[in-house]
């Protein structure tokens, strides 16, 4: 997912962006972290699931609301069914956090405007409650 996040996106434009993840190995691999940096993106990695709710919600969504709708037997239909569920989620469902606009749309809107236009969001600092 983060080689097709580069491609789409470019790796220049991607300088500075927030990286969050889960605690997961596969976050902490060398290789990985490599390629991050590579791309002058932060890493952020939650310590505890109260952290991370906003994947947590989206996983929720994809296991629970959108893959049930398709008849995933084998390897390759669970790769078409999250092809299409990818592109639903991007391009047409809105989400009320983008001013319900779909990520896709909320992503065309704030690269219409100059840096210091764009919005901003104040990420809580977990650090506080220790």
């Amino acid at each position: 997912v983060l080689e097709q996040v580069i491609a789409c996106r470019g790796k220049e434009n991607l300088k500075g962006a927030i990286h969050h993840t889960d605690g997961g190995g596969q976050y902490r691999a060398d290789i990985y972290k490599e390629r991050l940096e590579d791309c002058k993106m932060i890493r952020s990695i939650s310590m505890n699931c109260l952290e991370n709710g906003i994947a947590e919600q989206l996983n929720f969504i994809i296991k629970d609301h959108q893959l049930p709708h398709y008849k995933i037997t084998t390897i390759s239909s669970l790769k078409k069914a999250l092809v299409k569920v990818k592109h639903f989620l991007n391009y047409i469902r809105p989400i009320k956090g983008l001013g319900y606009r779909t990520p896709n749309e909320f992503e065309q809107w704030v690269a219409s405007m100059k840096i210091e236009e764009r919005p901003k969001q104040t990420l809580y600092d977990f650090s506080k409650d220790k």
